[in-house]
């Protein structure tokens, strides 16, 4: 609703819901403030060059009206209901990485709470992390927000599109996390992953999958299903080989395989013809194959140069007794 009061034109009174963070969705608090002459002015100038007749007031007050209701909106689809099966797989992620422990969970068990321990029927969207749309969780940022173990419940979360979880002390990738087929964007870097699970190659919306500054040893078969995939980044792991079925991911614009322990790359990544940037500097790959070695010159000119140097053979001699 716009209220427009007796006070002097062109100044509003206004309470909405404001957006406290892009990231963790609407927050419960309302916000009241005016809209006064200045701001008014400001519209004004941009609606006709600063005349402040009828029809550019009616404009504005229109404008106004509109920003509200959108406000008002958002609103309500941060707070709508979302599905029980959601609440009762947020409540499991909550409780398998160590909710109570977390730098900020603020929201997750506050005021009077249900049941099942945690806040109010309704109240998910405004918990700190979760996004929602149309009343379904979309959306979980947790970046460095001390997470521990291994997060277990989200598989339920079927309209989940963005997960990040970058920064925290994450032990491992449930399998059963290759069962959201909506998501798009996967961050699991900076954590303590050793592995990860061939389940992920379902993840066949996914568009950037972020894994790198963790232990993880191997690629498994599987990822190179994944079709839509752009960004790759996998630098700063323990990486010894890559699979030659890596070169079906033809899609892929940029790929970070820096600071692994790479010897040798497949020849098959030459049929990644988009590739627009690649980073493999830290390893100690030699490239023999003529085609894969023009493609790599292509695309990264100066791998060669950064690669780490391999430790020369110094034979121990034996020395003598009484030497």
């Amino acid at each position: 609703m716009c209220i427009i009061d007796n006070m002097p034109p062109l100044r509003f009174f206004v309470c909405v819901f404001v957006p406290s963070d892009p990231y963790q969705g609407i927050t419960t608090k309302f916000s009241c403030f005016w809209i006064d002459l200045f701001i008014s002015g400001m519209i004004h100038a941009f609606l006709d060059k600063g005349r402040h007749d009828e029809r550019n007031d009616r404009m504005i007050r229109l404008l106004c009206c509109f920003l509200v209701l959108s406000f008002s909106i958002i609103a309500d689809t941060a707070n709508a209901e979302i599905p029980a099966v959601e609440r009762e797989a947020l409540i499991i992620f909550y409780n398998s990485t160590g909710g109570d422990d977390w730098s900020d969970n603020s929201g997750w068990k506050d005021g009077t709470l249900e049941s099942d321990g945690f806040a109010a029927i309704g109240t998910e969207c405004n918990w700190h992390g979760i996004t929602c749309e149309e009343g379904h969780v979309v959306g979980i940022v947790l970046m460095n927000n001390q997470l521990a173990g291994v997060p277990e419940g989200l598989e339920n979360l079927s309209n989940l599109k963005d997960l990040y979880l970058s920064e925290n002390s994450l032990t491992g990738i449930p399998a059963a996390l290759g069962n959201l087929g909506a998501l798009e964007l996967l961050y699991l870097d900076n954590n303590q992953l050793s592995n990860i699970p061939s389940a992920l190659g379902n993840l066949t919306s996914l568009i950037s999958l972020s894994l790198y500054q963790n232990q993880i040893t191997t690629i498994p078969a599987g990822l190179e299903n994944l079709a839509n995939l752009i960004y790759l980044y996998l630098d700063n792991n323990m990486l010894t080989e890559i699979p030659k079925e890596f070169g079906n991911l033809t899609g892929l614009l940029v790929l970070y395989l820096n600071d692994n322990r790479l010897a040798q790359l497949p020849v098959e990544m030459t049929n990644m013809e988009n590739l627009d940037y690649l980073d493999i500097c830290g390893n100690r790959i030699r490239i023999r194959d003529d085609a894969l070695r023009s493609f790599v010159d292509g695309v990264q000119p100066e791998w060669e140069s950064c690669q780490k140097r391999s430790l020369p053979f110094i034979p121990l001699l034996l020395l003598d007794e009484d030497q």
